[in-house]
C-alpha cells in the first residue's frame, strides 16, 4: 500500500481528478455532487510518438493477406486476439463488436496518448476536459467512463480509489504498446466488475529476433517536448522490450481562453516506463513478466468557464502496475493451464492553495486467476474448447481531502466462471459463459454472456450477435468515505447486439454493420439532502442507486482496401440515450439525454505510403454532433454543446533505414469547440522531429 504525506511533489506526477469530485464530473450519467464542483477540470497529449515503421517498402496493407479487416480494424482476420473469450481466437472467429489497432496505425497517426488513438473507434467517445494532462474519459456505447474496464497485459488498471473506480486515460502513453483491442458491450463473465460498457485491452511489445532499438526526439507547439527510446529483442528461450519517454508541455489555459480572465497556460509533464520480458523454453511453458510505470503532474485551473484561472493548482499521478503469467499445456495439447498474478497502485494529490485545500488518494489492487482450459474434441467438422476457472482479487485504498480521511478500507471478490466454445466446420462459432461473484460487503453478482457468429459458405458473410450481463461493484470511495452509504448496490446492465459484414472485392472493400441496445440499472448518484449532518448544520450528502438509463444505436464501419499503399476507413455511429428518471440537471423526472454523448458521430482515416514507399501519409477527421452538458451554475442546468470536426494529419519519411522524419499538424483547419463547457480545446498546432533505430 503506498501512501501519499505531505505536499505533493513534482516527482509524483500529474492526472487525477482533482478531488474525487474530478473524477466524477467527466463520467457520470448526471451531474452529481463532486462533478458539480469538478465540472472544472483540463486533456492527455497530443504530438507524435517515437515508435518507426518496419522500414521503407512496408504496406500498411501487407496484414490483410491472409484475411480481411473486421469492423473498422486494418488487421488480419486471422489476427489472434485475447479479449474476446477467454482462450486467444482469431478475429474472423469471433462475434463480439471489435477493433483492433496496431502499433502500426499508431505510429502513422503519430499520437502520444492512448485516447487520442482511440478518437473514430465505432461506438466510443472521448472526453477530455481541455489541456494534455487533464481527465479525459472514454465512453462505450454511451456507458460512463467507470463501466469501461481498462487491462494492460491482463492486469487491471482501473483506478480504485476514484469515485467510480474508473480509468483516467491522460496520462497513458503509446509506449511499447504492440495492439490496442476494443471490445464493446458487457463483458462481466470474463472481466468482473466494471465491464459494463466494455473492455479496452493493451497488450505490450514481446521482443523476438536480435536486438533492436528506436530512439526518438520532436517538438513544437504549446513548447512542446517529447523523447523517447526502446529496444527488444530474444536470445534463445528468453525475450525482452523495453521503453521510456519523457512528455513536457506548458500546454495551454484549462479555463477556455475565448473567455474573460484566462490567460495561464496550464503545463503537464509525464514519465513513462515499460518492459516485458520472459522465458519460453518450448511450446509447452511460458512465463511472462510485465512492469509499467507512468508518473505524471499537470497544472489545473479552479473551474470552468471565465476567470477559472488558477495560478498554482495542480494534480499528480503515480501509477505501477505490474504481473507474472505461468502457462503451461501437456505434450497431447488438449489440456492447458494459467496461474497469474497481477497487482497495480495508484497514488493520487491535488493541490489548490487558493482554497487552502489538498488532497492524497492511495489504492491498490491484487488479483490472483487460475484458468484451466480443455480441448477434448477438435476435428474438421466439429471442435469446443472448455475453460474453468477462479480468481480472488482485494481493492485496499486510504484518502485525506483537505481535513477529512477515508479510513483505510478494502474490498474482496471471490468468482468462479466457465466459458464453453464451439466450432461447427469453418462457419459456425458459438460461446457461452456464466460467472459468479462474491463480494465481502455485500454478496453475490451472477452475469451471462451467449456469442454466435456464422459465416456463410463461399460469401464469407458475417451474421453476428451477442447478449450480456454486467456490474460494477460499488466503489471503496462510494461505500467507505464521508459520502459513503454502506447498503449502496451494484450497478448492473443487460446488453445485447446484432451486426452483418460483408466482405467484397477479394477483401478490398468489408462494410458491416451493428445494433445495439443497453439497459443499465441501479445507477449511482448523490443526494445532496442526504448522510450525516456537517459542520454548518446542513446534510453531507451521500450517495444512493437513483435511475435507470437506456442506449441504443447502430455502428457503421467501412474498411477500403485502394491499393497494395493505401487504405481508408470510416465510421460512423447513431445513439440515443434515455434517462427516464434522471435527477440533476433539468429536466427532472423526465426522460432526458446523457450528458456529453453526441447522437451522430464519425470518424474516417486515411493512410497511404508515397514516395516510393518512403513515406507514410495520414490524415484524420473526426466529427461530433450537438450534446448535452451542464453549465457553471450550481444548481447546474442543460446547455447544448455545438457540433464540431476536427482535422489532423501526419508524415513520416524513412531518409535511411536508420533515420525516419516526422511531421504533424493537429486541428489543421483551426476549429474552435468545447468537449466540456467552459474548457478550452487546442488551436492548430504543429510537430516536427526525428528517430533512429538500430
Amino acid at each position: 500500500m503506498v501512501r501519499v504525506t505531505g505536499r505533493p511533489k513534482l516527482t509524483g506526477w500529474k492526472r487525477a481528478a482533482i478531488s474525487v469530485a474530478l473524477v466524477l464530473s467527466q463520467a457520470d450519467f448526471s451531474i452529481s455532487h463532486a462533478q458539480q464542483a469538478a465540472l472544472n477540470a483540463p486533456p492527455p497529449s497530443t504530438a507524435p510518438s517515437g515508435d518507426l515503421p518496419e522500414g521503407p517498402g512496408a504496406t500498411i496493407v501487407g496484414a490483410l493477406e491472409d484475411g480481411v479487416g473486421s469492423q473498422g480494424s486494418v488487421v488480419s482476420g486471422n489476427t489472434v486476439l485475447s479479449s474476446p473469450n477467454l482462450t486467444p481466437t482469431p478475429l474472423n472467429q469471433t462475434a463480439s463488436s471489435i477493433t483492433v489497432i496496431t502499433a502500426e496505425q499508431i505510429q502513422q497517426r503519430g499520437q502520444v496518448n492512448v485516447a487520442e488513438v482511440l478518437r473514430g473507434v465505432p461506438g466510443l467517445d472521448v472526453v477530455r476536459n481541455s489541456t494534455p494532462g487533464s481527465p479525459t474519459s472514454v465512453f462505450l456505447r454511451g456507458a460512463p467512463n467507470e463501466h469501461t474496464k481498462v487491462l494492460i497485459d491482463g492486469i487491471p488498471a482501473n483506478d480504485p480509489l476514484s469515485v467510480g473506480r474508473g480509468f483516467d486515460f491522460s496520462n497513458l502513453s503509446v509506449d511499447n504498446i504492440e495492439k490496442i483491442e476494443i471490445i464493446r458491450g458487457p463483458q462481466s463473465v470474463l472481466y468482473g466488475t466494471d465491464a459494463i460498457g466494455g473492455v479496452i485491452l493493451i497488450t505490450t511489445r514481446k521482443g523476438e529476433g536480435p536486438n533492436a532499438g528506436r530512439v526518438s526526439a520532436w517538438g513544437g507547439s504549446f513548447s512542446t517536448a517529447n523523447t523517447a527510446a526502446n529496444t527488444s529483442g530474444s536470445q534463445g528461450p528468453f525475450y525482452y522490450s523495453a521503453g521510456g519517454s519523457y512528455f513536457d508541455s506548458n500546454g495551454f489555459s484549462a479555463a477556455d481562453r475565448r473567455l474573460p480572465g484566462n490567460v495561464e497556460d496550464d503545463g503537464f509533464q509525464l514519465g513513462t516506463f515499460s518492459t516485458r520480458a520472459g522465458w519460453q523454453p518450448n511450446q509447452n511453458v511460458s512465463v511472462d513478466f510485465v512492469l509499467r510505470y507512468n508518473q505524471g503532474i499537470v497544472d489545473t485551473d479552479n473551474g470552468r468557464g471565465a476567470f477559472g484561472d488558477g495560478l498554482n493548482n495542480s494534480d499528480t499521478i503515480q501509477q505501477t502496475v505490474a504481473g507474472v503469467r505461468i502457462h503451461t499445456k501437456n505434450e497431447e495439447g488438449w489440456y492447458e493451464q494459467t496461474l497469474s498474478y497481477y497487482v497495480s497502485d495508484v497514488v493520487r494529490g491535488s493541490r489548490f492553495p487558493g482554497f487552502f485545500f489538498f488532497s492524497h488518494y492511495a489504492g491498490n489492487t491484487q488479483q490472483v486467476d487460475w484458468r484451466n482450459t480443455f480441448h477434448l474434441l477438435d476435428t474438421d467438422w466439429f471442435g469446443t474448447s472448455t475453460t474453468v476457472g477462479t480468481w480472488y482479487q482485494t481493492e485496499v485504498g486510504s484518502a485525506l481531502e483537505g481535513t477529512d480521511a477515508v479510513p483505510r478500507s478494502s474490498l474482496d471478490d471471490a468468482a468462479i466462471y466457465g466459458e464453453q466454445q464451439v466450432r461447427i466446420g469453418e462457419s459456425w462459432y458459438t460461446t457461452a459463459g456464466v460467472r459468479s461473484d462474491n463480494y465481502n460487503a455485500y454478496g453475490a453478482n451472477d452475469t451471462y454472456r451467449f456469442t454466435s457468429l456464422y459465416r456463410v459458405p463461399g460469401l464469407n458473410t458475417g451474421i453476428r450477435g451477442t447478449i450480456g450481463t454486467g456490474f460494477r461493484a460499488p466503489s471503496l470511495y462510494q461505500r467507505f468515505s464521508q459520502y459513503g452509504n454502506p447498503a449502496i448496490l451494484p450497478e448492473t446492465s443487460k446488453g445485447w447486439d446484432f451486426g452483418v459484414e460483408q466482405p467484397m472485392f477479394d477483401g478490398n472493400l468489408v462494410p458491416s454493420v451493428t445494433y445495439f441496445r443497453n439497459d443499465f440499472r441501479n445507477l449511482i448518484d448523490f443526494d445532496f439532502n442526504a448522510g450525516p449532518i456537517g459542520p454548518f448544520g446542513f446534510p453531507l450528502g451521500q450517495y444512493y442507486n437513483a435511475f435507470q438509463a437506456r442506449t441504443t444505436g447502430i455502428e457503421f464501419a467501412t474498411l477500403f482496401v485502394l491499393d497494395d499503399r493505401t487504405t481508408l476507413t470510416t465510421s460512423y455511429t447513431y445513439m440515443e440515450t434515455h434517462a427516464p428518471s434522471i435527477v440533476a440537471p433539468p429536466p427532472i423526472g423526465t426522460d432526458a439525454p446523457l450528458l456529453r454523448r453526441p447522437t451522430n458521430k464519425l470518424g474516417v482515416q486515411f493512410n497511404r505510403r508515397i514516395l516510393n514507399n518512403r513515406a507514410a501519409w495520414n490524415v484524420g477527421v473526426i466529427y461530433v454532433g450537438t450534446r448535452d452538458d451542464a453549465d457553471t451554475n450550481f444548481p447546474s442546468t442543460r446547455v447544448k454543446l455545438p457540433a464540431y470536426t476536427v482535422v489532423n494529419t501526419a508524415i513520416t519519411y524513412d531518409l535511411t533505414r536508420q533515420i525516419q522524419l516526422t511531421g504533424r499538424i493537429d486541428n489543421v483547419f483551426n476549429e474552435r469547440y468545447q468537449e466540456v463547457f467552459g474548457y478550452g480545446t487546442a488551436p492548430v498546432s504543429g510537430y516536427a522531429g526525428a528517430a533512429v533505430r538500430w
